[in-house]
């Protein structure tokens, strides 16, 4: 299996949301999982653009999931804190 590179961002985010893992997708693409209860959040860097974005709900299963656009890890924190 090869390494992944997990971004300095992601890792960031992962030290301010407690009960977050990080997962490696079928892709080979980093993301930050957060079990919150009733709905699980998957969170991944894009670094190009500079943003997270956030999915739900994770794993879709068939499901339409939902995004948000988040420009800073505080912004990510209030979100999951307060996804309503």
């Amino acid at each position: 299996m090869a390494r992944v590179f997990i971004p300095g961002p992601l890792n960031s985010l992962q030290k301010v949301v407690s009960g977050s893992k990080i997962q490696i997708s079928a892709r080979n693409v980093p993301h930050l999982v957060v079990d919150m209860g009733d709905t699980t959040f998957s969170a991944c860097w894009f670094g190009k653009g500079g943003f997270f974005r956030v999915f739900w709900p994770y794993p879709s299963h068939g499901q339409k999931q939902s995004t948000k656009d988040c420009k800073t890890i505080a912004e990510v924190k209030e979100f999951l804190d307060n996804p309503g």
